[in-house]
């Protein structure tokens, strides 16, 4: 058995004005969509149960101010899909909330970046450190980018560039196992979410990140005409199987790289640079956060360099045992015997500490395991 979840997004630019608003859930209600992400809403916490009343259904919101910001989530009025908030940001910049459908939970968090790049890098890195805290292995993330991703979601303007903000959007994806799904799924196509009205210049801002395991899941992602000014809306829709595969968890420190002095030296290297970065930081919290974010994202890209490196050494210690064991075998030479003996009982060795090394790795993820779920 499966269920459609379709969700749709959609920078609004205001909502306050009854007129507008009344029109733009008029839109809202004939997509089709079960979960509906707005951006900026100019939503205002006094505005709750006029707004509410007027959708007829239930509304989640991140409160921004009366001319900026604001973020809300709308659920269709008939749907019976359970949505609880997780985390809200004081910024009105991102709304966390958890979608239920029968046993399987995702989580959906639904953006409003900013466009000056000197809020960007803080915005990623506070957002990154959310979404990683508090939600599980199924993601869902909408909303309004304020950047592209590749040089084929852009026409016109200033020519392409990667940006800071743009790669560390690339380091989130990877680091939480996320997918521009629109391009997965349209590889070449040319279409855009943003256009100046000169139409001199058009970009697709506006996309949703999925997790790799609903991937294989999206039926539909599109781009659709809207009745909000200067953006599209994007469109997602998924069929949710009963028994969905979770697929990789979220990342966990290992402790085994404590025994690695390369990995001690790295920390000692980078933790007095870190602090320089962030010296004008005054909040003891949220100094904190960084320093970890920073040491997290450090510590992803160590440890992947060091699964590579075993991995190619487990190989070529495989491939020489193999090459050693059919010299033994057909060797007569006593005395070369000897030495072909010694170098396989020293290869033989080198293999064993590989996987005493994943045995002490199985056994911690085990534990991590056992103190989550029980």
């Amino acid at each position: 058995m499966s269920h459609k979840l379709n969700i749709l997004s959609m920078k609004v630019r205001g909502l306050r004005n009854q007129n507008k608003r009344r029109a733009i859930f008029s839109y809202l209600k004939k997509q089709k969509a079960t979960i509906f992400c707005l951006q900026e809403t100019f939503f205002k916490r006094e505005d709750e149960k006029i707004w509410s009343a007027e959708w007829g259904g239930k509304m989640y919101f991140s409160h921004g101010s009366e001319h900026s910001k604001a973020v809300c989530i709308l659920v269709n009025p008939k749907s019976t899909y359970q949505l609880s908030i997780v985390e809200t940001d004081t910024q009105g910049r991102y709304l966390i909330a958890k979608l239920s459908i029968e046993k399987t939970e995702f989580f959906l968090i639904n953006i409003y970046a900013p466009n000056d790049y000197r809020e960007q890098e803080q915005f990623i890195k506070m957002l990154s450190e959310n979404i990683a805290a508090k939600t599980d292995v199924l993601k869902v993330i909408a909303g309004d980018w304020n950047t592209t991703l590749t040089q084929t979601d852009k026409y016109g303007g200033i020519p392409w560039k990667e940006t800071a903000y743009r790669n560390s959007i690339i380091d989130l994806m990877e680091e939480l196992g996320l997918q521009d799904i629109y391009r997965k799924l349209h590889p070449n196509a040319k279409s855009f979410t943003y256009e100046t009205k000169n139409l001199k210049s058009k970009s697709r801002i506006d996309f949703f990140l999925v997790s790799n395991s609903i991937v294989s899941e999206v039926k539909r992602a599109e781009i659709r005409s809207s009745v909000a000014p200067d953006h599209k809306a994007i469109f997602l829709g998924i069929e949710v199987r009963r028994g969905l595969e979770r697929g990789p968890g979220s990342w966990k420190f290992n402790n085994t790289l404590l025994d690695d002095e390369n990995y001690k030296d790295l920390i000692r290297f980078i933790y007095p640079q870190i602090r320089e970065k962030y010296k004008d930081v005054e909040s003891k919290q949220l100094l904190w956060e960084l320093i970890k974010m920073e040491i997290r994202a450090k510590t992803i890209k160590f440890s992947k360099s060091k699964r590579s490196e075993v991995k190619k050494r487990e190989l070529t210690l495989q491939t020489k045992l193999e090459e050693l064991d059919r010299k033994i075998c057909n060797s007569t030479n006593i005395d070369l015997a000897q030495d072909v003996l010694e170098a396989y009982g020293a290869a033989k060795e080198g293999l064993k500490e590989i996987y005493d090394l994943r045995g002490k790795e199985a056994i911690f993820r085990s534990r991590t395991k056992w103190i989550e779920e029980g």
